[in-house]
């Protein structure tokens, strides 16, 4: 499987980035593997999937690669690190003090309120 698709980048010149799933961490055997890309862009690919992996940050991996390996001349933004826990509403515009925000959103409000928790798929230490 995996030998197989090594052996086929390399044949073909193709590019491979094979990163690792745990955040923070650097492999020099994954990256050995990528003899055709730079360290830097590595590095970068590995900031964008460890910030989170959402769409922006997918995309904009997406475009980044685009641009460095293929010269496309996207135009792409860096990788954003979304927090592990915090509040989303339509309206929040980051406040710093959340509490107030929720009483002045909710408090003269006769509707019901609903919350969603989203657990995450990892446990961090």
């Amino acid at each position: 499987g995996f030998q197989h698709l090594l052996d086929h980048a390399h044949k073909h010149n193709h590019y491979l980035i094979v990163v690792s799933g745990i955040p923070g961490s650097f492999e020099p055997d994954l990256t050995a593997m990528c003899n055709n890309v730079s360290v830097d862009t590595i590095n970068e690919v590995m900031k964008y999937f460890h910030a989170d992996g959402c769409a922006n940050n997918m995309n904009n991996m997406l475009r980044y690669l685009a641009d460095h390996l293929f010269k496309f001349g996207y135009e792409y933004a860096p990788a954003v690190t979304m927090p592990d826990h915090g509040l989303y509403h339509p309206k929040f515009d980051g406040a710093e003090n959340t509490m107030a925000y929720l009483q002045e959103c909710f408090e003269h409000s006769d509707k019901p309120t609903v919350a969603c928790s989203f657990p995450g798929t990892t446990v961090r230490e």
